[in-house]
């Protein structure tokens, strides 16, 4: 440690031995940090066969359960904060997230999908939320529009898999934008229709850097080049809103953003809409619709949630529409009503669990909605590439009416309890009992 032991102590007034010998060595760190950083040789190229579930220790190689290269560890400060750069995938490569980021969005620009700037008609070197829009936004008959989690990057699902044999179409949104513009949505007999717009939102990138000019995520931010390893991060502006877009702050500011100024539009204000939410944004799509159920009754179609996190406070009635020019409670009440039937019988959840996809499963009494097995062992992340198959040619069914509206279904034998709490192996609970017995299908539903 004498390479951190300066030739002059700055003891400052410390009186501690060990408090000056610290300060004295994260002062030399300092200095020396950016001339060792100007000398570092940049990483070799891992070959391809190498195994990319092993790492090298000074003890020789180990295995370990992850998907990504690795940096090879040692004690250095330095080498700890590139790795802490490269966090969550290609840890050798810094800047190896940015690559796949690039490459995904060329590809994505190669199916004809664009780039949309919210706020609307906002310049490229403005404080701006980048989405993606296929070109047929404006004429096609429907939409099927996909909310990601709030640390995805945009067109990213899971770079756990983009880094692992399956590669970056199944890991990214390229199979499934693939998958549209082929007709899995759609379904057989709907080969002359044109194939459904899509629309890519991005919840996952609402921090605006300036020094960058551009939007990025929360990991990201939190891992931009430090002038040095000691030196700590960059302060996220919030309360100036620097660092914000006015109306798209969180993922509920976007996602109303999304329905406002991208959707109410589509299709020349008559496209029926699919969306596929995930966690957050998915229980963010919920509570905007709920509150805004007057307005889009007739323009939804189906809904699938991975993940689900909203609750059943947020289907029953509550504060009125904003747009609704009725004042009167017993029409809210209907149309709050008639919001619960629609996510009774024209949603669908997706969880992580080990059973075939497409499995019932236990969720209804917590959700208001048929919840089903998605196939995935582990990950949240990794629900989307196994299941929107699956949800697309649901969608496609309701769009044909072909029965596939989802029943009201109660588990045998799941415990659901009514409201005086007595336990019954096929008790309706307060799901199906908040319905009014004489509000019909919505319009949507029929």
């Amino acid at each position: 440690m004498s390479q951190f032991r300066a030739k002059r102590l700055d003891i400052g007034g410390f009186i501690n031995s060990k408090i000056i010998r610290d300060h004295t060595k994260r002062k030399v760190f300092e200095q020396h940090e950016p001339e060792r950083q100007r000398n570092q040789t940049s990483p070799p190229i891992p070959d391809p066969k190498h195994n990319p579930t092993t790492k090298r220790t000074r003890q020789g190689e180990t295995t370990v359960s992850t998907n990504a290269l690795l940096y090879p560890i040692d004690g250095d400060q330095e080498q700890m904060y590139h790795g802490r750069r490269g966090k969550g995938g290609f840890q050798r490569f810094p800047d190896g997230k940015a690559c796949i980021r690039r490459e995904v969005l060329t590809r994505l620009h190669s199916l004809n999908l664009h780039t949309l700037r919210l706020p609307l008609n906002t310049p490229e070197s403005s404080p701006h939320i980048p989405i993606l829009t296929s070109a047929n936004l404006s004429t096609a008959k429907r939409v099927v529009i996909y909310f990601g989690e709030r640390n995805q990057d945009l067109g990213i699902f899971a770079y756990r898999i983009i880094g692992g044999d399956d590669g970056i179409n199944a890991g990214s949104a390229v199979d499934f934008v693939k998958g549209i513009q082929s007709g899995a949505a759609s379904g057989p007999g709907d080969e002359e229709e044109e194939a459904p717009a899509i629309v890519i939102a991005n919840p996952g990138q609402l921090i605006w850097c300036r020094s960058q000019g551009r939007a990025m995520g929360r990991r990201e931010w939190e891992n931009l080049p430090m002038e040095s390893a000691v030196h700590p991060g960059f302060r996220l502006d919030e309360e100036t809103g620097r660092n914000l877009v006015e109306g798209n702050r969180d993922e509920v500011e976007h996602v109303e953003s999304v329905f406002e100024h991208v959707l109410r539009g589509a299709g020349g204000g008559r496209a029926r809409i699919d969306v596929i939410g995930s966690e957050w944004t998915g229980a963010a799509v919920v509570r905007y619709l709920g509150r805004h159920w007057a307005t889009w009754s007739t323009r939804m179609n189906g809904i699938c949630l991975i993940a689900p996190l909203h609750g059943l406070e947020d289907l029953l009635p509550h504060s009125p529409d904003p747009a609704s020019t009725s004042t009167d409670s017993t029409t809210q009440m209907t149309v709050a009503s008639s919001f619960a039937y629609f996510i009774s019988t024209r949603c669908r959840g997706y969880v992580v669990d080990k059973a075939p996809i497409g499995t019932l499963v236990e969720g209804r009494a917590e959700f208001g909605c048929n919840v089903y097995a998605s196939g995935e062992h582990h990950y949240v992340e990794c629900i989307m590439i196994r299941a929107w198959r699956d949800m697309l040619g649901w969608f496609g069914r309701l769009s044909r009416g072909e029965h596939g509206a989802e029943e009201k279904w109660e588990m045998p034998e799941s415990g659901l309890r009514k409201e005086n709490g007595e336990e019954e192996g096929h008790t309706v609970g307060k799901v199906d009992e908040m319905w009014a017995p004489d509000v019909g299908l919505s319009s949507a539903a029929k």
